[in-house]
């Protein structure tokens, strides 16, 4: 009987602990949807100031920096969280050139002209029950000169530096970027916090939303983003500098090497110690386990410190399929927030497609308007492995393209080091538009099919240039975009030369029509996988394991693996009975749990 209130008691204990620590605790926040608050105080030396852009302002929220230096004085607002609510921008760009062209002899020509110092202060915040926090903000930034800044005061104490931008001359951010500094034990326990943003410098703007502190957790390892490709560019091994790009597609000729790896940030308010990566490879048809690959040289991170850490790697065989990956992060603490430790990726190996997308239309490339109406071609940068034969090029359009237009699929080689390079080798007869092949932001691609007149056989370890071409700008044809793209490996040319893009665009090279894709959204036979669900509890465990919120009415295998990946026990998972681990040395292993279509891995602590 004791046993059995004991058992139960910690089920409770561990449900609520679970359920109310799901993410951090906000403990101050403002997202300017009343403008600047009362209390803050905004001042600038020679008399500029942070203004606030709302719904009802003048310019309103829809318009970022209204000076030089932006087409018709009306910059790209912030896409923030709560864009809708407003957000506060320092448009030096304006104080200092409202009105005249955006070249060097017309600067200092504006209502307050430049350099500025402008410093926006936050009222007090009261921390002084908080032991472990974060600064989070949103942000946009581009400046010509000087800094952007955030400093803090505790207890009415001289202002110190916290945080700086870091960016080069006449460059920015991404729209909108997220930070998240640490608040150090000086700074926490305190009653009397403040927060100041700082711009110092000359032109363009800083604009900011959704600022907020929060109390984070003893330990929280986040796993930021995983690779299964190994791409450096600059790498003096790659001769091309393309090698070990990461395809969501690849020929079955070409079956991949993965080499996997994530960048894994440290949230929690502790250095995490023994950190570390496992990484397994399922195949998506059968439920097989392929790889299970561990971290064998573990690191500690620092208090909001990060490092990219490696689990292996492993030769796929050229079965056709898809396929999934799942990382999950190692540490010698128990975290708190469990689901952030875990990511997936999918890809495919098809009878006869390279593709870098990931299936799904993200966005729409329309270009700004000075590029409306210029003729442009747009493509990605692939380097195939074998002699691939290429009848076709595959691209997905956005649903507002003009019915009108025509354009074509082109190869060209590419070169890139000191200089860019590229030849013509082969192109499509031009085509005209499918109504019906059209895509809205959101859905999966559907494709548009330009096919070579005589097959093109594109050389092993060669670079190529992959390209839709059209003679209207990108108003009359809009091309769908993908995930973020590595640098240098997804190019668009126009009038005006050569530019990379920040996205991949949905162009494809086919030896044949294969329409499957690595999403899997688009299978019925991938598992289905429910993170949030299921719960291993107690952990650390002493004598049993036990899994809350599965479905007592199926069957579950599981398997023990130690942390370099050596299966230490399997069975049947009984739920009333749970998982006996009181044989198990004491240390860290992973459990996975599975039946026909629901798989999990976890890690847990044998005490």
């Amino acid at each position: 009987m004791k046993t059995t209130f004991n058992s139960f008691l910690t089920f409770c204990l561990l449900t609520l602990y679970f359920f109310t620590t799901g993410q951090d605790t906000i403990v101050w926040q403002e997202n300017f949807s009343n403008g600047i608050p009362a209390g803050w105080v905004n001042e600038e030396s020679n008399g500029a100031s942070w203004e606030y852009r709302g719904p009802s302002t003048i310019p309103d929220n829809t318009i970022g920096s209204r000076g030089a230096c932006t087409i018709n004085f009306m910059g790209e607002p912030m896409n923030s969280t709560s864009q809708s609510n407003g957000f506060i921008i320092f448009d030096s760009n304006y104080w200092d050139n409202d009105a005249l062209p955006c070249v060097p002899g017309n600067f200092g020509t504006g209502p307050v002209p430049g350099p500025h110092l402008a410093h926006l202060t936050t009222t007090s915040i009261d921390l002084s029950n908080v032991q472990y926090a974060a600064l989070e903000w949103e942000q946009y930034v581009r400046f010509y000169q000087g800094n952007t800044r955030v400093e803090v005061s505790v207890n009415q104490s001289s202002w110190s530096p916290l945080y700086a931008n870091n960016i080069p001359l006449a460059a920015s951010t991404s729209n909108a970027e997220n930070k998240r500094i640490y608040l150090g034990n000086n700074i926490c326990g305190n009653a009397d916090v403040r927060f100041r943003f700082v711009y110092d410098g000359l032109y363009y703007f800083w604009m900011l939303d959704d600022i907020k502190v929060v109390e984070v957790a003893t330990n929280d390892l986040k796993i930021n983003s995983t690779n299964y490709g190994d791409f450096d560019f600059l790498d003096p091994a790659h001769p091309t500098g393309f090698e070990w790009m990461e395809y969501s597609i690849y020929p079955a000729p070409m079956s991949p090497t993965l080499k996997f790896s994530a960048h894994i940030e440290n949230w929690g308010g502790v250095p995490q110690t023994a950190c570390g990566l496992n990484a397994q490879v399922f195949s998506d048809a059968t439920n097989t386990l392929l790889y299970n690959g561990t971290t064998t040289d573990f690191v500690t991170i620092p208090v909001g410190g990060s490092a990219e850490i490696r689990a292996g790697l492993f030769a796929m065989a050229q079965d056709t399929g898809n396929y999934s990956i799942h990382y999950s992060t190692l540490q010698n603490e128990t975290d708190v927030f469990e689901d952030n430790n875990l990511d997936t990726a999918h890809f495919r190996i098809s009878p006869c497609v390279l593709a870098r997308d990931h299936g799904v239309v993200n966005a729409l490339y329309e270009g700004s308007e000075v590029f409306w109406d210029n003729n442009f071609e747009m493509g990605n940068i692939f380097l195939p492995t074998y002699d691939m034969p290429v009848s076709a090029i595959s691209v997905a359009l956005g649903d507002n393209a003009d019915i009108n237009a025509t354009f074509r699929g082109k190869i060209h080689s590419f070169q890139y080091g000191d200089s860019l390079v590229t030849q013509f080798i082969a192109e499509t007869p031009i085509s005209n538009i499918d109504p019906n092949q059209l895509n809205a932001v959101g859905e999966q691609a559907k494709f548009h099919y330009l096919n070579f007149t005589d097959t093109v056989v594109l050389q092993a370890n060669t670079p190529y240039w992959i390209t839709v071409e059209s003679d209207a700008g990108t108003n009359n044809l809009p091309i769908a975009m993908s995930h973020p793209a590595d640098v240098y490996t997804s190019w668009i040319k126009n009038n005006d030369g050569y530019f990379f893009l920040s996205n991949i665009p949905l162009i494809r090279i086919q030896s044949c029509m294969d329409t499957g894709n690595a999403n899997p959204d688009t299978t019925t036979s991938v598992p289905v996988i429910d993170w949030s669900q299921w719960v291993l509890f107690p952990n650390p465990a002493e004598n049993k394991l036990f899994i809350q919120g599965i479905n007592i009415g199926n069957e579950y295998s599981f398997v023990i693996m130690d942390v370099a990946g050596r299966k230490i026990e399997e069975g049947q998972y009984n739920p009333q009975q749970g998982i006996n681990v009181e044989q198990l040395q004491k240390g860290y292993y992973q459990l996975i749990i599975f039946n026909e279509n629901k798989k999990k891995v976890v890690s847990f602590i044998k005490k």
